[in-house]
């Protein structure tokens, strides 16, 4: 899809009244298929259906602006549907926290953190082991031991 027609869909599904978007996905293309709505279809189900995430039915909507009501569809209207939202779609990344990625809750991150902090401190590798430390009290301030062999170190 060119790069004028991604950005007037990512435009849409944040503003669905943008005007200019409107009249370029408008355009007759190769972009979009066309859908005829079947009994108990709604904007969310095709929006399910099609792209798996249903905040995209403010783009149907948009496309589509026969449909005058968000609940159930006319059965046998004809519907246009973009082929391609996946450059709209926000990429899925784990949360951080204290420049940490988690990929378990935090007191279990921390938790985790300080056994690799002993273990670096048991190799006499001391900054790596403060590093660790210092990230593992950020994920949780209640970790009594990785706030204690901190405080040590630091007196070091």
């Amino acid at each position: 899809m060119e790069q004028r027609k991604r950005n007037a869909l990512l435009a849409l599904l944040y503003h669905p009244q943008h005007k200019q978007a409107r009249e370029l996905l408008h355009q007759p293309t190769g972009h979009f298929t066309r859908y005829r709505v079947k009994a108990g279809d709604s904007l969310r189900k095709l929006a399910l259906k099609f792209y798996r995430e249903p905040r995209y039915q403010v783009l149907i909507r948009t496309l589509n602006p026969q449909i005058d009501t968000p609940g159930t569809l006319p059965v046998g209207a004809e519907m246009l549907m973009p082929k391609d939202v996946s450059v709209i779609r926000p990429e899925r990344t784990e949360p951080s926290r204290c420049g940490v990625k988690l990929t378990t809750p935090p007191k279990h991150m921390a938790q985790q953190l300080y056994d690799e902090a002993v273990d670096f401190f048991n190799q006499d590798r001391i900054p790596k082991a403060i590093e660790l430390l210092k990230k593992a009290t950020c994920l949780d301030p209640d970790h009594k031991d990785a706030r204690q062999l901190l405080d040590m170190l630091l007196k070091l």
